[in-house]
């Protein structure tokens, strides 16, 4: 009996149930096999493949392969792309025409390989007293083309890459039908031009050195320091109208020493003025500085913490808005204050982001400057920017109304057709009537 039950447990042992550990294996999840990677489009879902049949139909932009498997299973694959739509193909131009796509005239065509349309037949002059000018070669490629009007002369200045850098060149606006010959006015640090009463201002890179350009009506061109260092980072050029000049800053308001330098209308370097506010405005930001008397005082950005200074003779109060194209959606707009001593603005700043785009700043509890969307106050005087109605019926309504400018009896006005595409910008110009002007 005693036998019989040693030889069963050592049965059990060597050759019975699995052990504890084995049987929790067993029953562990198999994890299969996944992996994706990108890959090129399929010759026969390519654009290439679905151009020139006379259809608009989709076709695959990317694509990536998908394989799955393992545990027992073979890797199965699968290709999966995102579609888009030919712009055209051929005759069909998906139900486009010159007027739907905002042009006054013309005929629309399919570009070949059927991703965007031929829109250089389109004529954006709705009268017979406007032209388009052929800008040819000159055409900066990147869209870059601004117009500036001077008296009753309209100049146009654009970016080209010259020796591996970035150079300003400008070129009149007629009377003919293309612009006059380019000229380079030097690499490009301030994107901003402004015009006084006698001549177009750029503030550039010159042999080592930050200076000012100046080009008058006549096409002359003068030089003169712009008296800033030339590493400062970021430079901004504002148009001073009270003053018939302009301002030049260099490097970002509120986070570092930003210098300030005032230019007059031949675009050389003045003293700030010592009484009275000066009020300069930009493409994005404005400014107005203003005296303050000597001694403590509290700056207060309205919708931030208050700002303990001392001034001392000579100083100023720097103050400005910046403002994205728009400040819903989680735009960035700011509005800030700081002292302006020896000719630098300095830190520490007061300042706060602002939504919608208005901001008010006071010393001592008296308000001194607000900032508002059509006319900014500065020590209770208004100080409007500047804006003139300009009528633009000779232009079809693709062309912008913020690129309109006016010289004159002449309105100019710059426009990319279609954005981003494979269009040119151009120039159109037109005369104005009696009854226009």
């Amino acid at each position: 009996m005693r036998t019989s039950l040693v030889l069963a447990i050592v049965i059990a042992a060597c050759g019975g149930a699995p052990p504890a550990s084995d049987r929790a294996e067993a029953r562990m999840p198999c994890d299969r096999l996944a992996r994706e990677s990108p890959i090129a489009v399929p010759a026969g879902r390519s654009i290439e493949a679905t151009c020139g049949n006379g259809r608009v139909e989709d076709h695959a932009v990317a694509c990536v392969e998908r394989c799955q498997g393992g545990c027992g299973d073979e890797m199965a694959c699968a290709v999966e792309c995102n579609h888009t739509r030919e712009a055209c193909d051929g005759a069909d131009l998906h139900g486009e025409t010159c007027t739907s796509r905002g042009f006054a005239s013309g005929g629309l065509a399919c570009r070949a390989g059927c991703a965007a349309l031929d829109l250089s037949e389109c004529d954006a002059c709705a009268t017979s007293a406007c032209r388009t000018i052929d800008l040819g070669a000159l055409a900066p490629s990147d869209g870059d083309l601004r117009l500036v009007a001077l008296g009753r002369s309209v100049r146009a200045f654009w970016t080209t890459e010259i020796d591996g850098d970035p150079h300003l060149v400008t070129a009149q606006v007629g009377p003919g039908p293309a612009l006059s010959a380019p000229i380079d006015l030097g690499v490009e640090v301030a994107r901003e031009i402004v015009a006084s009463s006698s001549a177009w201002i750029a503030v550039v890179w010159a042999d080592g050195a930050i200076v000012t350009r100046t080009i008058d009506a006549r096409g002359r061109i003068s030089t003169a320091p712009a008296g800033i260092a030339p590493d400062l980072g970021r430079y901004r050029l504002f148009a001073v109208p009270a003053r018939d000049g302009a301002l030049v800053t260099a490097g970002e308001l509120g986070s570092n020493l930003v210098p300030v330098v005032l230019l007059d209308r031949r675009g050389t370097v003045v003293p700030l003025p010592a009484r009275g506010a000066v009020h300069a405005i930009g493409p994005r930001d404005r400014m107005a500085i203003v005296p303050i008397a000597e001694g403590p005082a509290t700056v207060q950005v309205a919708g931030s913490e208050s700002l303990a200074i001392e001034a001392r003779t000579g100083d100023r109060l720097a103050t400005w808005i910046h403002v994205a194209e728009s400040c819903a959606g989680g735009a960035w707009c700011y509005g800030g204050a700081a002292l302006l001593r020896d000719g630098s603005i300095g830190v520490p700043t007061a300042g706060a982001v602002i939504d919608p785009p208005a901001v008010a700043i006071a010393v001592d509890g008296t308000e001194r400057v607000t900032f508002a969307e059509h006319a900014d106050t500065i020590d209770g005087a208004r100080a409007p920017r500047a804006h003139v109605e300009i009528d633009r019926t000779a232009f079809a309504p693709i062309v912008p109304t913020e690129h309109v400018v006016r010289a004159g009896d002449v309105i100019a006005a710059r426009f990319d057709p279609d954005g981003e595409g494979p269009e040119a910008p151009r120039v159109v110009v037109a005369t104005l009537s009696r009854a226009q002007r």
